[in-house]
């Protein structure tokens, strides 16, 4: 096969050379076949014995740089014996030591001491005050880096906030609480609970000297200060009036206060700014060309990513590439007409909020993939609704971790999806959403359909198994759980959507196994989405006298109660009619499952009655449900509370047992 010639920077240039010399001629050939099957196109061509050049055609392309040097790290490194691993791992550490001390004072914060210095000084003002500080500017200017910095050199406690995944107030609270290690009981999640337990914690800080003050980082709280639309107005009037209700604190006793301080992004000045920048990456093309992609992309960040990583690549000519997009507009206009009357869309890109020339520049970032592995691995990638690590996306996508890499890295040099934080342990990566629904709306292509429904049922699998482990947390450490759920909220919440097509149920074990599930969904999601979850499930299940009947009769008592609260006590009782039934048609009924289902259907009907202020009948239904508990071996959760519940009775038998 022909050689490509390629030229990389002297410094990586010799990182190339030595690290390709510790491989043999089986590892090598390895590496290059690996490459052509994730990356193609130009990577073909090489002979399968030049790993040199396949290692300079990675830093032609942009998957590897002298400050990105992952791929080498996790995926070509790995591919060699021990022994080579581990002097390839002390070239890699020279390399970087060198490099760090040739840029080493270029990455100081170089004129921002003063900066520092006057932020420092503008917290501290004010002994035992409170005091709310914001950082205002353009992103890029560093100021989460000088905010760190600030943090780092405070002389008394401080704690730092991402709230990058938070979507409303109670997700704030319970962040901030996890952080502070505050636990709570659950439901108490309102302001002046989560305000005093805060207070009390700062209050109780220990201080190295007197006049420390505790300093809190809000880090990313650009969803709850843009006060965009009706929704945004009402985050951001929440917001400010918790920020307030924190800034009372008083330490006057300690002589200590608290500091809050928060950094917010100029999203005009960072358009401008991302535009101007991105303009300049597209090398190799004239002016003309140039403008015309500017032109066609409306300066979207997104697209000049996308344009750049295709001429980068080679996958096509400035020229080549124009006229795709053109030809794509004319299909595009062409199907939008014959699906004028469809009652369903897959992708409306008005909607969206994207003109036709930008819809399709977006399929050519996608139709110009090198290899369908990439491809699919794009569609599939689409089922995450947030932030997923490379340990992740492998269960999902059914392959190796080190192949997961590969693909990922491919995926961001091809501007499909990017790294979300350069600087965590853990590399995390992420989708844009207008990528992510155009992969959403391919997924049904022959081409792709099997290999996304089967990525389908495994994300269904993960995040389910994931819910379940959540769910065990809620009676120790709700606050914790609560924010473990929050944190991926929305692939969990899809992951119940999912649920819902009869391919994916699958009826849940045993009593205590669904109560811990049900309690996680009854303590997360609202109640229009339990009703239309626990109705679907019991739908599904097979009422045969055994456990499908166990299973609907309980999920009927869940949906009876979250509709008590919304439709009132006859619908309830209805649907508790349907719970009853099936109970009536379990074969055993000396099980505990069939014992606890009753115990679960009584309280659910005693509820119901004491919604009608029916107190007799509470009574003696709750009664039961005390003697039922009695013979279990098990508590789920809501079962100390029928007990609880039972003794606040006002009409309750004075000759029960109380000690129980």
């Amino acid at each position: 096969m022909a050689a490509v010639g390629i030229e990389s920077p002297p410094v990586l240039e010799q990182l190339f050379r030595d690290i390709s010399l510790k491989f043999n001629p089986t590892e090598t050939e390895n590496v290059v076949q690996s490459m052509k099957r994730n990356y193609g196109g130009k990577f073909n061509l090489l002979d399968n014995q030049d790993l040199l050049s396949c290692l300079q055609l990675l830093q032609k392309h942009g998957h590897v740089s002298d400050n990105k040097l992952t791929l080498i790290e996790q995926f070509v490194a790995p591919k060699s014996n021990k022994e080579s691993q581990e002097s390839i791992k002390e070239t890699i550490e020279s390399f970087k030591a060198s490099r760090q001390a040739q840029v080493g004072p270029e990455k100081e914060l170089q004129g921002r001491h003063d900066d520092i210095k006057k932020i420092t000084r503008k917290l501290e003002t004010g002994l035992g005050q409170t005091l709310v500080l914001n950082l205002f500017g353009s992103a890029g200017v560093g100021k989460t880096t000088l905010a760190n910095e600030v943090c780092s050199n405070w002389r008394g406690k401080h704690f730092v906030f991402d709230l990058r995944e938070a979507k409303d107030m109670r997700s704030i609270y319970l962040n901030i609480m996890n952080t502070l290690e505050l636990s709570a009981p659950i439901g108490y999640v309102d302001l002046d609970y989560v305000v005093t337990r805060i207070h009390e914690k700062i209050h109780d800080q220990p201080l190295k000297s007197e006049g420390q003050s505790v300093l809190f980082l809000l880090d990313n709280v650009e969803q709850f200060t843009a006060g965009k639309g009706k929704e945004g107005k009402n985050l951001k009037t929440a917001f400010v009036q918790f920020l307030g209700r924190l800034s009372e604190f008083d330490g006057k006793d300690k002589k200590t206060a608290l500091k809050l301080l928060f950094d917010i992004q100029d999203s005009i000045a960072r358009c401008q700014k991302e535009k101007l920048l991105l303009s300049k990456v597209i090398n190799n093309v004239n002016t003309h060309q140039k403008d015309k992609l500017i032109g066609i992309s409306k300066g979207l960040p997104l697209l000049l990513k996308g344009f750049a990583a295709i001429l980068r690549q080679e996958r096509k000519s400035a020229d080549d590439l124009i006229t795709g997009v053109h030809k794509g507009e004319a299909v595009t206009l062409k199907k939008s007409k014959s699906e004028e009357d469809a009652k369903e869309k897959p992708f409306d890109f008005q909607e969206e909020g994207v003109d036709i020339g930008q819809l399709s520049a977006i399929r050519e970032m996608f139709d110009t993939l090198p290899t369908d592995r990439l491809k699919m691995s794009a569609v599939s990638i689409s089922l995450f609704c947030g932030p997923f690590s490379v340990s992740t996306a492998a269960k999902v996508l059914g392959i190796s971790q080190s192949e997961t890499l590969a693909q990922l890295e491919g995926l961001v040099t091809s501007a499909i999806i990017f790294v979300v934080n350069e600087e965590v342990k853990e590399r995390m990566y992420d989708i844009h959403p207008l990528l992510r629904k155009y992969a959403d709306s391919i997924k049904d292509d022959a081409k792709f359909l099997r290999d996304y429904m089967e990525a389908k049922g495994r994300f269904h699998e993960h995040f389910m198994s994931k819910m379940e482990k959540i769910a065990k947390l809620l009676e120790p450490d709700y606050v914790r759980a609560f924010h473990l759920f929050e944190t991926d909220r929305a692939n969990y919440e899809f992951t119940v959507d999912i649920s819902l097509q009869p391919e994916y149920f699958s009826v849940p074990g045993e009593f205590h196994e669904s109560a811990l599930i049900a309690s996680l969904f009854n303590a997360m999601l609202s109640e229009d989405k339990q009703i239309k979850l626990f109705h679907s499930w019991a739908e599904m299940c097979e009422d045969d006298g055994k456990s499908g009947s166990l299973c609907r009769a309980q999920l009927k008592c869940w949906e009876a109660r979250q509709i008590l609260d919304v439709g009132g006590t006859e619908k309830a009782f209805e649907v508790l009619k349907e719970a009853s039934w099936s109970l009536d048609k379990v074969q055993d009924k000396s099980s505990e499952s069939y014992r606890l289902s009753k115990g679960l259907y009584l309280y659910s009907e005693g509820e119901a009655y004491y919604k009608k202020q029916r107190l007799q009948e509470i009574t003696g239904k709750l009664g039961v449900v005390v003697n039922i508990h009695r013979g279990t071996t098990k508590r789920s959760y809501g079962h100390c509370k029928v007990l609880q519940c039972y003794w606040e009775l006002p009409l309750r038998p004075q000759q029960t047992n109380e000690s129980t």
